[in-house]
């Protein structure tokens, strides 16, 4: 990083916001037994493997266990749940000092859908073992054995305990709104210390490719033996707005120093604002053949008017997709749309509708409903 920004020049790593991958089951027989089961296949992975985009399948087992010498791309998916992010010192011969270890940024959470529902379902300890139990020091030993230069990881060891820490908070990040990002200063120490903070605010591609700065400031703080202090960085709609883009997100990066020890501390935070869900609701009893009414309410949230506002909503037994394109709605005004349908089949189903506009995409929203018999 060059004054407490980050080099772009120097990694060509990216932490996803988020990444989707299938599970399939299958035998094994070329792996040992009890490495059979879910295999992990990824078809959109971030490098190729042996000249071709394609990854897995990877035996699950394998990956939580660190078992990395089997195929198909376990080190890769290994390393896509369990990698620490560096924070180095470039010197001005080039050369490049580490300062320190965030172990915890990567991997925080894997789910899947539930059975049964819509919700998610937690399978984290299916990939990896709870940070810092006897488990997960194993399954990285293992790794380790089979290809990670163990000197590099006990260098980062030493690196990651500090006296003094960092917590990110941000409050009610709404999209189009102005909001706060809440930094925390902790001294568990009995030294009182000055630091020095320097707070960068960039929009980012869900892939963590940065697209361009909109926030930057420097911060001075003195902490008090045991103490905490709280700064609030207020966050304008007017700074961001402008560069957002189709599925991007805020990625804030705050490097402090702490000016009597020299040390270094970095702490990021991806900040997925929130916007707003379309309102569903049917008119009519629900029965199939039996004509209802479904009606779709939203409320532009912005203060600017909306432009080319396409709305759809449909569901699958209950009626085709039906679109309806408004050229403009105005700043914080309801939209609301209303369609009649008759459902074709009974039992449980769902109502979807999506709204799509120059400024704002993606809003989604849906209802489930249970269909009677006609009969």
């Amino acid at each position: 990083m060059k004054m407490g920004k980050t080099n772009t020049t120097l990694t060509k790593d990216t932490i996803w916001n988020y990444h989707c991958w299938n599970e399939a089951w299958m035998t094994r027989p070329d792996l040992p037994v009890g490495f059979g089961g879910w295999q992990a296949v990824d078809a959109t992975p971030q490098e190729t493997s042996d000249g071709m985009f394609r990854c897995g399948p990877a035996s699950v087992q394998a990956i939580k266990h660190g078992h990395v010498c089997f195929q198909f791309d376990t080190p890769f998916l290994f390393s896509e749940v369990n990698s620490d992010i560096v924070y180095s010192k470039v010197l001005k011969d080039g050369s490049k000092v580490v300062q320190y270890t965030d172990k915890a940024h990567v991997g925080q959470k894997i789910l899947t859908k539930e059975i049964g529902g819509d919700g998610p379902h937690d399978i984290t300890d299916l990939y990896k073992f709870s940070e810092g139990c006897e488990e997960e020091r194993l399954a990285l030993e293992a790794a380790l054995m089979y290809g990670v230069k163990k000197e590099i990881r006990d260098e980062l060891q030493l690196l990651t305990e500090h006296d003094t820490t960092i917590d990110f908070q941000e409050d009610n990040a709404v999209f189009g709104s102005d909001f706060k990002v809440i930094l925390t200063f902790k001294n568990q120490s009995s030294n009182r210390y000055t630091v020095s903070a320097y707070l960068t605010g960039h929009v980012v591609f869900y892939t963590g490719v940065l697209k361009s700065e909109f926030k930057n400031k420097t911060i001075e703080v003195t902490l008090d033996p045991f103490s905490n202090k709280t700064v609030d960085v207020n966050i304008k709609a007017s700074e961001y707005m402008s560069h957002l883009v189709e599925q991007a997100s805020l990625h804030f990066f705050v490097t402090t120093r702490i000016n009597e020890t020299r040390k270094i501390m970095a702490k990021q935070k991806i900040v997925v604002l929130q916007v707003p869900e379309l309102r569903i609701k049917t008119i009519g009893d629900k029965m199939a053949g039996k004509e209802m009414k479904v009606v779709v309410e939203f409320t532009n949230p912005l203060k600017k008017k909306l432009q080319n506002v396409v709305v759809r909503i449909g569901g699958p037994g209950l009626m085709k997709t039906k679109t309806q394109i408004f050229r403009e709605v105005q700043g914080n005004t309801p939209l609301i749309l209303e369609e009649s349908f008759i459902p074709r089949r009974e039992g449980t189903r769902k109502l979807i509708a999506t709204l799509d506009s120059d400024t704002l995409r993606h809003v989604y929203g849906e209802l489930d409903l249970e269909i009677l018999s006609g009969v």
